[in-house]
């Protein structure tokens, strides 16, 4: 079965403990699958994407096929597509695989169902603020839209868009510091002004507002905040360490 899935892109927001922050993600290009099921077999065969994100990718299918009952094995393989950062790239081939999985029961599925299902087999426990970072990824995926989302309650599709990036790399920053360490009122701060960054510049795009402008100008701000929280390196201008798997942050690069 071939497929065609859109690659989201996280542009703004972090996550943060004790909080449950909103993010802006938006479709970054597509990538080509050649996926199938079958029964009377077991586990997961994936081709053609980095080691990191194969092993989630089989972790992931163990928790589904175990969750659904399932008795029959899959296979995906990337067959376009650049390269793409580690959480684009997970969250879309696990959209892929549910959409698989529902086709070969004469079944579809809709972007909360992805999302839903997507979270029952996800294969990390801990930090339950940075789900919310995976699900709004495969909500954009799922839709193909620009999205601002906090939760499955409040998920407003924008527009439809898409932005150019470039993965930079990645850092392990596990949970960062909280109210503990930064003391209650300036961590409440920050995470206001992460909130209302990421508020502002989803208004600005729903009133047809450029998407890459209204994200490049509130970069600056993003990485101070990802500085004072996880200890990340100010990056180049243009550049932004935004959320990928759990207890990673990503650098990304905007074409404007």
């Amino acid at each position: 079965m071939r497929l065609s899935v859109t690659v989201p892109q996280v542009l703004l927001g972090l996550p943060m403990k004790g909080s449950q922050n909103p993010y802006l993600v938006s479709p970054a290009g597509a990538a080509g699958f050649e996926a199938s099921y079958e029964e009377g077999c077991s586990g997961l065969r994936v081709d053609n994407v980095q080691a990191e994100v194969a092993g989630k990718l089989s972790n992931f299918w163990s928790r589904l096929a175990s969750g659904l009952g399932l008795s029959g094995c899959a296979s995906l393989s990337l067959t376009s597509g650049r390269s793409w950062s580690p959480s684009s790239l997970y969250a879309a081939s696990t959209v892929a695989l549910l959409h698989v999985v529902a086709r070969s029961h004469a079944d579809v599925l809709n972007e909360y169902e992805i999302v839903e299902m997507g979270r029952m087999a996800d294969p990390w426990e801990g930090s339950p603020w940075w789900q919310a970072v995976i699900d709004a990824l495969r909500f954009s995926s799922a839709t193909g839209k620009v999205v601002a989302y906090r939760s499955e309650e409040e998920a407003v599709e924008l527009v439809k868009a898409s932005i150019s990036v470039t993965p930079e790399a990645s850092e392990a920053v596990g949970e960062g510091v909280g109210a503990e360490e930064l003391g209650e009122s300036v961590y409440n701060a920050l995470v206001h002004i992460i909130g209302e960054l990421v508020l502002e510049a989803s208004e600005e795009v729903r009133g047809e507002g450029d998407l890459a402008k209204a994200a490049l100008k509130r970069l600056r701000v993003q990485n101070a905040v990802a500085h004072a929280v996880y200890g990340v390196r100010t990056p180049e201008a243009g550049c932004v360490w935004v959320p990928g798997l759990p207890g990673v942050l990503e650098l990304v690069c905007l074409k404007g």
